[in-house]
């Protein structure tokens, strides 16, 4: 009995030993897990790894006991309600303590690709106001991830110029992954995992600005145009939209079950076209053979076609060829307004999930047509190929004034910029002709004894820079070359003053006003000019003193005077604030053609709900 007795004590003895060794052992496991869970954290608490975020991210309670691990949220339509005035900039890192002085001993990324991207957005953790702390208790890849609500990820990008690389982007299948957006501040790179969507922002390496450095320093105290609606302006011109005054918006459709794809189709097919007709144009063809290649001619301009012989006396024939050609080539656009459009179309979605009201909206669709059947006592004005009537052309008008440079990159939709380009197509017309825009003389002659002086002498020599630029070479232009542009047109606009804004709108309306300004300008002196007067009355803008003064005494009776700018108010103007005028348009076209056209809106229906930013 005592020997059982003993046996049991013994394998009680042993289990317990046995028992007692477990728990040792599954304590020293779980203290090895927590040490290394404990390091990684600190490692991604580390001030490499989250910046100026380090001590917002971390947040201890009960004396240090307890440690809450948060990391910001963003959300658009509470940025928009907030009225964020986006200041964009690109992410060049944060200053490092000197123990951990990198390859850039000035500035480093941090190892949260969300941290850069914030940065880049002009979201610190000063900006309480604009963002919300949520509970974060996972890691991704040792980072400390920030969450993104998908459709919030998708809004801020397309504003910011991201392009995917999809050739169709659709708004009605998943978006695949893994995919990579790009855009003028760097990459994306969206890819699937156990956890979800994960998303990491890569930056562009640094690039040298493409403006002198003397443009540079002159504009480096200046302000920039005060664009207190950039936030909304930039979420319209993502989705087809164009920002008005008072919050109201101009959105210009396409064609009934029109998509970006069967405009771009159409344009291509307008562009075989008028190659067959310059081919025709370079070719020796006989009136029959000319038949033959067009076809479908109507029976009246047939008959009137002069035969080319083989003397070449009929040099009638490439003449009248030429002017039927600016008839038949291209088709003009008629818009009519049509209300309820965005309420049935896919940018009616988009609006709403970027807490944009689309109740206050004039809207239009848009028909092809050929230039002899527009109704021209029905839609009377048009600027370039787009045909409107009176109403339209106001609020055409109120949409061009707020067209501005503002800081970064133009980014609309590929639908907008088309319209966009028919408004400035004469300035580039122009552009295309001129190696210089001002005469070199001028800035010998330039006095500049006062500020509205030197304003204009650095923003002609603004101009000349990128009209050089864009003539003789190539360049992908930063963003500080982006904020000088801004500040260059809102130093203009002071001159300009608000009265004045109607020369600006003279100089899109009348293509006439602008090319005969533009080709006499280097005959004209800056003294004369400056001094010179314009007056405007019922939609007449008198420039005959200014004209007069670039006209040699055989030119002055065929030259041009007096133009009709329609919707032009009543008023006396100086030479100098036309001048200005005419920079600003200028800068405008440069800022609008730099653009990068985004298309990644599409993807607001189908991206991932939830995404997390490493």
């Amino acid at each position: 009995m005592t020997l059982v007795t003993d046996w049991i004590s013994a394998v009680c003895s042993a289990l317990a030993a046995f028992v007692a060794l477990l728990t040792l052992l599954a304590v020293f496991v779980s203290a090895r897990q927590l040490l290394t869970e404990h390091s990684l954290y600190r490692l991604g608490l580390a001030e490499e790894s989250l910046g100026p975020w380090h001590s917002k991210v971390e947040r201890k309670r009960f004396l240090g006991m307890q440690r809450h691990i948060c990391t910001p949220t963003v959300t658009l339509p509470d940025l928009v309600q907030k009225d964020w005035k986006p200041n964009v900039t690109f992410p060049v890192g944060f200053s490092t303590t000197q123990e951990h002085r990198t390859a850039d001993p000035e500035r480093a990324l941090v190892k949260a690709s969300w941290v850069n991207f914030m940065e880049a957005l002009g979201l610190s953790p000063k900006s309480e106001h604009l963002y919300k702390m949520n509970l974060e208790p996972e890691l991704v890849n040792g980072i400390i991830p920030m969450r993104w609500n998908g459709k919030d990820l998708v809004g801020i990008c397309s504003m910011l110029g991201f392009q995917s690389h999809e050739d169709k982007p659709s708004f009605k299948t998943p978006m695949p992954l893994p995919m990579q957006w790009s855009g003028p501040l760097g990459w994306l790179q969206f890819r699937a995992s156990s956890d979800g969507c994960i998303c990491e922002f890569r930056r562009r390496m640094i690039l040298e600005n493409q403006l002198s450095s003397k443009t540079h320093q002159f504009y480096k105290d200046k302000s920039k145009r005060d664009h207190s609606h950039m936030l909304k302006s930039r979420l319209w011109q993502s989705i087809n939209g164009m920002s008005l005054r008072n919050n109201q918006l101009l959105y210009l459709g396409g064609t009934d079950g029109d998509s970006a794809t069967m405009r771009t189709s159409e344009r291509h097919d307008q562009s075989s076209q008028d190659n067959l007709f310059e081919e025709l144009l370079a070719a020796d063809l006989t009136q029959e053979e000319v038949v033959e290649k067009i076809g479908g001619g109507r029976q009246k301009q047939l008959d009137i076609l002069p035969t080319k012989n083989t003397t070449k006396e009929a040099d009638s024939f490439p003449e009248f060829f030429r002017n039927m050609l600016q008839k038949k080539k291209g088709k003009m656009e008629v818009l009519k307004p049509c209300p309820g459009l965005l309420s049935v179309v896919v940018e009616g979605e988009l609006a709403y999930s970027r807490g944009l009201d689309i109740r206050d909206c004039h809207e239009y669709h848009r028909t092809y047509t050929d230039y002899e059947d527009v109704d021209q006592t029905q839609f009377p004005y048009h600027l370039g190929d787009l045909y409107m009537d009176e109403t339209l052309l106001k609020l055409m008008k109120e949409a061009m004034a707020t067209l501005k440079p503002d800081g970064f990159y133009f980014s609309p939709t590929a639908h907008l910029y088309s319209d966009i380009t028919e408004v400035y197509k004469h300035v580039q017309e122009q552009s295309d002709k001129l190696s210089q825009i001002f005469p070199k003389t001028w800035f010998d002659e330039w006095l500049q004894d006062n500020d509205d002086n030197k304003v204009l002498y650095h923003a002609a020599a603004l101009c000349n820079e990128f009209q050089d630029i864009r003539t003789n070479s190539r360049a992908v232009f930063t963003v500080d070359d982006m904020l000088v542009i801004s500040k260059a047109s809102a130093s203009l606009g002071g001159i300009i003053s608000t009265a004045g804004m109607d020369l600006v709108w003279a100089m899109l309306a009348q293509p006439e006003l602008f090319s005969h300004f533009t080709q006499r300008l280097p005959k004209m002196r800056i003294a004369i000019l400056l001094q010179a007067k314009v007056t405007c009355a019922a939609s007449q803008l008198d420039c005959t003193t200014l004209m007069e003064s670039a006209a040699a005494p055989e030119e002055e009776k065929q030259s041009q005077k007096i133009y009709s700018v329609p919707l032009c108010s009543n008023g006396e103007f100086s030479g100098t604030q036309l001048l200005a005028a005419f920079m600003d348009v200028f800068l405008t076209f440069f800022w609008v053609e730099k653009r990068w056209m985004s298309d990644v809106a599409l993807y607001d229906a189908t991206v991932p709900q939830t995404i997390a930013m490493r």
